[in-house]
């Protein structure tokens, strides 16, 4: 099942990524998309969760371009409208708090089809105001 821009599909990470349930990740991840031009080339990008990790200080989420290699990935114009999308969500989402008052940012991770690295965006606590 694969939903379209930045609803992703997932069996538990979202969990880990400070939501409820899937479909109240569904629900924010819809806000993004309703409010942000992420196309590119005239094609909606599809994203796909595939685990949520972490490490000492950082909450890392990993995801995959469904429908577009890395290659086929404008690296610069995808991090550059990617980041203010994941500004405005993450800083103000009530369950991630606990990790801006604790000190842990999450980062995203960006693969395309061939599983090749397209970037990686990390929001820090100072970013959010913490």
């Amino acid at each position: 099942m694969v939903l379209s821009v930045l609803n992703v599909y997932t069996q538990k990470p979202y969990a880990a990524a400070g939501f409820d349930n899937k479909q109240n990740a569904d629900t924010d991840l819809n806000f993004i998309r309703k409010n942000y031009d992420l196309n590119t080339y005239q094609k909606t990008l599809y994203f796909r969760m595939e685990n949520v990790k972490s490490s000492e200080g950082e909450l890392i989420s990993n995801y995959v371009i469904i429908n577009r290699s890395a290659s086929e990935i404008n690296r610069i114009l995808f991090l550059d409208k990617m980041k203010p999308v994941l500004l405005n969500k993450v800083c103000s989402h009530p369950k991630l708090k606990v990790f801006w008052e604790n000190g842990v940012s999450a980062s995203y991770v960006y693969s395309g089809s061939d599983n090749k690295y397209i970037g990686k965006i990390t929001i820090a606590p100072s970013q959010c105001g913490f």
